[in-house]
């Protein structure tokens, strides 16, 4: 079975999130119907604040206060007699469309095409511009070319995210922005290109303005190109230009439109069709004009010229100073500017570039990426969502947060650690990870901790991922220690040995909160978080002399071990999970030891570099990245010692981690900054 989901890129999304409506069920787990300890009692961790409450483990005989504000039900009160149905697996790999400006947010990218439909597992477009200098946007003055993109254009980006410009030609000022609206109040699926010219000469000019283009490619893409084999369309409404494909099954469509602009398309020789919005207007001496494009998408071309209306009725002063209300609410401060400039400009990218809702059902969804040059686009490993992308989505936006861990757990809770999916929960690539298990309970941990919204284990889905994790910890578990195996690392590469540092420590953790959360029958089958951090510290030890003690990050507990660090499970991370303190000497043993990845000496993990964040370099690591070029400011997985990207730039859930890593290296474990 095919679903047909349109799933919009920024500069479309994100829109306002709301609870969707259950799906409908087709498999029923047997765990459904399994309740949870769902009394709610006061926590002392219940903050309006942003910031996480975290106590780091010293020595086994510390204690930490608790994240969670589960408590086990007590003796006296009636066991809740079930939970909600869940819906069952996801059938079928969905088709989707994924429409992506170049990048928003890069003024580098600004060029040609206008926009790239390009990434992951969707249907794909991509629009070429149609003027002579190869540049969509085409501007005369008094009948002369006005070369824009020849200028000196100083940019800059507006709260981290939105582009603006501005150049002077001649007697010419121009500035412009492009920004999706976004908000409450601007809820639309497309974006908004607004330009204002002004005339500082003594005379009059006659200023001719020119949005021209073709529908170049349609494709699907998962990672290679299929084309679609029926037509380009593109036909005029009421001075609106409508383009898709010749097919009735054309699964997405755009409307452009303009204030006061004329709509044009012609068929040319060659057999490609080409659009235009035109505008011819008189500029006095002091005098400006302001000229905006409207762009907007649809399941089918009705939809799409409806919303452009809407967005042209709407203005785009209106949506521009909607959407700028909307970004600032976003907008992170750790008391520190330099910090605050690198957490929100990730934090921005991720909250566009690795979530989005579809067009058609109005529903999450959660990828590595929509950046058409990100390798890794819009599939996702459930790792990366729950460890990467929510916790830094929660800083700025918790209903978001909570929409898009429900929906992880939906669509990928039911099989939980099993690797690389499709975006509807179908597998794309199968490598059980163990610490992705662990994820899952861990992520609901922090967002209760930081929320205080305990009653979210309610939710159907929430309760079916916490029992199916559960399961399959029990089921990894060695026969007679308290370890727990895996297959794959949180990178994705086979582990060296199937017993890793991180992934156990990751359980421990998990086991924690389970223990605390399941239904008490259940609960009591759950292992001693405590038993299993004892047989780390046993079986992981490579040397039982104290005072030169460090632990391997893997081992097969048959005399085997290894130092190989894994860049996403790092063994930098070991004190997030109390496992060990930062300042624990075996813990800095431990990471100044460490082996990294075979690979080229210039190429580095970002992710890897963000988990030294939380090691003895931290404040050295943090000046790193502040001087970053990275992707043009944003994450790329691989980049040189420069910090220049080298590979998978547009790496919007990294960035996510960029943004959460900083934002607590300074406001928690008070790294200095700048």
């Amino acid at each position: 079975m095919t679903l047909n989901r349109v799933v919009l890129p920024a500069p479309f999304g994100p829109m306002i999130p709301t609870t969707s409506p259950a799906s409908t069920a087709s498999e029923i787990r047997s765990r459904a119907v399994r309740p949870l300890n769902l009394t709610v009692m006061s926590s002392t961790f219940r903050s309006p604040g942003p910031a996480i409450a975290v106590t780091a483990r010293g020595d086994r005989g510390e204690t930490r206060p608790r994240l969670i504000a589960w408590l086990r039900q007590s003796r006296d009160q009636p066991q809740r007699e079930g939970a909600p149905l869940v819906p069952g697996r996801p059938l079928g790999c969905p088709s989707r469309r994924i429409l992506t400006p170049s990048h928003p947010s890069s003024p580098a990218r600004q060029t040609s095409p206008i926009m790239c439909i390009d990434p992951g597992i969707c249907p794909s477009l991509a629009l070429a511009p149609g003027s002579a200098n190869g540049h969509w946007l085409a501007f005369a003055a008094n009948g002369a070319p006005v070369e824009l993109a020849a200028s000196r254009m100083a940019w800059q980006r507006v709260l981290e995210w939105l582009p603006t410009f501005n150049s002077t030609i001649g007697d010419l000022v121009i500035r412009g922005t492009v920004f999706a609206p976004c908000g409450r109040t601007a809820d639309f699926p497309g974006f908004v290109y607004a330009i204002s010219v002004e005339n500082r000469g003594q005379a009059a000019i006659s200023l001719g303005f020119r949005a021209e283009g073709t529908l170049g490619v349609r494709q699907h893409r998962i990672r290679t190109a299929r084309h679609f084999t029926d037509a380009h369309s593109a036909s005029i409404s009421d001075d609106i230009i409508a383009l898709s494909g010749t097919s009735p099954g054309s699964e997405v469509a755009l409307a452009f439109s303009g204030d006061d602009m004329t709509a044009s398309v012609a068929d040319t020789s060659d057999g490609i069709t080409r659009f235009a919005l035109t505008r011819e207007v008189s500029i006095d001496p002091g005098d400006k004009v302001d000229l905006a494009l409207y762009v907007a998408a649809g399941p089918e071309a009705d939809g799409a010229l409806a919303m452009v209306n809407r967005m042209r009725s709407r203005g785009w002063r209106t949506l521009a100073s909607q959407t700028r209300d909307a970004l600032s609410v976003l907008q992170q401060s750790t008391g520190v500017s330099a910090a605050d400039r690198l957490v929100n400009r990730h934090l921005m990218f991720a909250y566009f570039y690795a979530a989005g809702r579809a067009i058609d059902d109005a529903r999450w969804y959660v990828f590595r990426s929509r950046a058409p040059w990100c390798a890794h686009g819009l599939t996702v490993r459930d790792y990366d969502s729950l460890m990467w992308l929510i916790p830094a989505l929660q800083l700025a936006d918790t209903s978001l947060a909570r929409e898009l861990l429900l929906r992880t757990c939906e669509l990928h809770g039911y099989a939980p650690g099993r690797g690389v999916n499709y975006i509807d929960g179908t597998p794309f690539d199968v490598a059980f990870c163990i610490d992705a298990v662990a994820a899952y309970p861990i992520a609901v941990d922090r967002y209760v901790a930081q929320t205080g919204d305990d009653r979210i284990v309610e939710d159907a889905p929430i309760a079916e991922a916490l029992y199916a994790a559960n399961d399959d910890l029990s089921a990894s578990k060695h026969g007679s220690l308290p370890l727990y195996r895996t297959d794959a690392s949180p990178s994705g590469a086979d582990a060296p040995l199937p017993y890793t540092l991180h992934g156990n420590a990751l359980v421990a953790e998990a086991l924690e909160i389970l223990k605390q959360t399941l239904d008490e029958k259940t609960a009591e089958t759950v292992q001693n978080a405590d038993a299993v951090r004892a047989a780390i510290m046993r079986q992981f030890a490579t040397d039982k002399d104290s005072s030169r003690t460090l632990l391997s990050t893997a081992t097969d507990l048959a005399g085997a071990v290894s130092m190989r660090d894994d860049p996403v499970g790092s063994v930098y991370w070991l004190p997030l999970y109390h496992m060990l303190s930062r300042d624990d000497s075996i813990y800095r043993r431990t990471v100044r030891r460490l082996e990294q990845p075979a690979s080229e000496p210039t190429r580095i993990n970002l992710a890897e570099r963000c988990a030294t964040l939380i090691g003895p370099d931290a404040a050295k690591t943090l000046e790193w990245l502040r001087r970053a070029d990275l992707d043009g400011g944003f994450a790329a997985e691989f980049v040189d010692e420069d910090g220049f990207a080298v590979a998978n730039g547009g790496d919007a859930s990294l960035s996510a981690l960029v943004a959460y890593s900083v934002w607590y290296a300074v406001s928690v474990l008070g790294v200095p900054a700048g």
